[in-house]
């Protein structure tokens, strides 16, 4: 099994450096290749140089003065042309903002049995879901035993995920411009997106989340990791029993910061808003660190 992971970045050194430790001490092996979309931070420099000493490959998407970024899909096509010239027979889709939450290598040959035992799965996705989309996401899944994964509706494919490379060549494919239109695209054809009982992937909270501050969809603050802490043996464990109830595991429950307590869920909502900055105003929880 020859794997690809390719993960996109933008002027995001702190989510990328995270991103890129978490998937050298956890991810699924085989080869890392990253895109920066022309990011202008000059830390970038540093930390793409250093994944190359690493051993990762880097592609440095030029942006012209007239140029702005936004070109995910554009990146997204560009990650499949490489797999597809390179001969790899999976490719993981990551996004910076993502980092490994337990160690997954060992898993890969069984993931990769169930895309060859089951021509329609388009893609399988192995992310926790936040708490707050408990009531949303349950009637869109539809459970497959064989598969150890639910169907999400109305997926086909998503940004974040593992996909077989054939599939993608034989059907001439390259990301369109939109979610939907990538969706649809599979779908039509009869292939949907999977979710798997056993997730491995988090999203880091964002700032905005705790401090309100107007960094929100930006860079962190240098002072400000909220990053997660790995899975412990006792977490994974309990993940491992969730997942054989065939019981969703949702992020709050498993994926702690470092060395802070945050209320839940993690993420800005409109419901929790004032609440929170009456909190942080109070000062009632500790800044956040990263253990060294």
């Amino acid at each position: 099994m020859r794997l690809l992971t390719a993960i996109f970045s933008y002027n995001r050194f702190e989510l990328l450096g995270n991103c890129t430790d978490s998937w050298w001490e956890m991810g699924p092996g085989g080869d890392l290749l990253i895109i920066d979309d022309g990011s202008n931070d000059p830390r970038m420099g540093g930390l793409l140089e250093r994944e190359e000493r690493r051993g990762a490959r880097v592609i440095r998407v030029p942006r012209g003065p007239t140029l702005f970024h936004g070109g995910l899909y554009t990146n997204m096509s560009l990650a499949l042309e490489q797999a597809i010239v390179g001969g790899y027979d999976y490719i993981y889709f990551l996004q910076d903002d993502v980092q490994f939450m337990h160690p997954v290598m060992s898993r890969m040959g069984e993931y990769a049995q169930l895309f060859e035992a089951h021509p329609g799965v388009g893609m399988i996705g192995f992310m926790f879901y936040k708490g707050i989309m408990r009531r949303t996401i349950k009637p869109r899944l539809e459970w497959e035993p064989a598969l150890h994964a639910w169907h999400c509706r109305p997926y086909g494919i998503a940004d974040i995920g593992l996909a077989r490379v054939g599939t993608f060549r034989e059907a001439g494919f390259r990301f369109l411009d939109s979610e939907g239109a990538n969706s649809a695209f599979w779908l039509d054809r009869g292939y949907k997106y999977y979710i798997h009982s056993l997730p491995h992937l988090a999203f880091v909270p964002w700032p905005m989340t705790i401090a309100f501050d107007r960094s929100y969809g930006q860079e962190r603050k240098r002072r400000r990791p909220y990053f997660l802490k790995p899975l412990d043996q006792d977490q994974i464990t309990r993940l491992e029993k969730t997942a054989s109830r065939q019981a969703l595991a949702f992020h709050e429950d498993f994926c702690s910061p470092w060395g802070w307590t945050c209320l839940k869920p993690y993420w800005f909502t409109g419901l929790n808003r004032e609440y929170l900055r009456l909190v942080i105003k109070s000062r009632w929880f500790p800044h956040p660190t990263r253990a060294d």
